[in-house]
């Protein structure tokens, strides 16, 4: 049999798969087609979402050091442009006095918040114990029995004892914030100082078109965040 045979019998062959194909796929309507194409897809999307979130709060430390940076760094962002644009500032000098800027204010929210709502523990503390006093002596005189009277002291003790676990526990997490804040700091400096050489690396293999899409869309989405957060901050210091 000569290769020109061989070739004729072979189109001969495929030609009825193909025409059961094309029949198999006309049963199927195309909306159902579209449909399926549509769910898988969306499948994968949701299992990739729920991979990273699982990754997400097994690394929370990370994740919140990362969003404290970005947070951070939109808020401060046109300190850095002023000192690079105006000043004629190297990158890594600019992003230095920012961070150091951004640290002095995070660390001047943080004693405000101990001096406003440190001296309210101890008198809550304080007010318990005076109140619990009071009833007890009050308990004494109308002559109660002295069973009713310990029982008002061991749940006076119970409170005291949840007010002093609950100041605890706000303070045993004091060591993972500063972990978070001395992460988010450096990230924060370094998005300043090379975030812009980052970013131009991440959209080289796109096209101009979409590149200075993407660009602007992220540059406004900085500034909408950054620009809440100084507005919100601003609002504040009145109080």
């Amino acid at each position: 049999m000569t290769p020109e045979d061989r070739q004729s019998e072979d189109r001969a062959s495929s030609e009825p798969r193909s025409e059961a194909g094309a029949a198999g796929a006309a049963l199927v309507p195309g909306w159902l087609r579209r449909m399926t194409a549509l769910g898988w897809r969306s499948l994968v999307v949701v299992a990739l979402a729920a991979v990273i979130a699982r990754l997400a709060l097994a690394l929370s430390t990370t994740t919140l050091a990362i969003l404290v940076g970005a947070i951070v760094g939109a808020t401060f962002l046109p300190v850095v442009r002023y000192l690079r644009v105006e000043r004629s500032w190297s990158p890594g000098r600019a992003a230095g006095v920012a961070s150091l800027l951004a640290l002095g204010t995070v660390l001047v929210i943080v004693v405000l918040v101990v001096i406003a709502f440190a001296p309210y523990v101890g008198t809550m503390i304080q007010t318990v114990r005076e109140g619990v006093a009071q009833i007890v002596s009050r308990l004494t005189e109308l002559g109660a029995p002295p069973a009713l009277v310990d029982y008002v002291r061991r749940l006076a003790t119970g409170v005291e004892g949840w007010l002093n676990g609950a100041v605890g526990q706000l303070v045993g997490p004091v060591g993972t914030l500063v972990t978070i804040l001395i992460l988010g700091g450096f990230l924060t400096f370094y998005l300043l100082a090379d975030g812009d050489r980052a970013w131009a690396r991440l959209t080289a293999e796109l096209d101009d078109r979409n590149a200075d899409t993407l660009t602007s869309a992220a540059v406004e989405a900085l500034e909408r965040v950054g620009g809440y957060l100084r507005g919100e901050s601003a609002a504040l210091l009145p109080i």
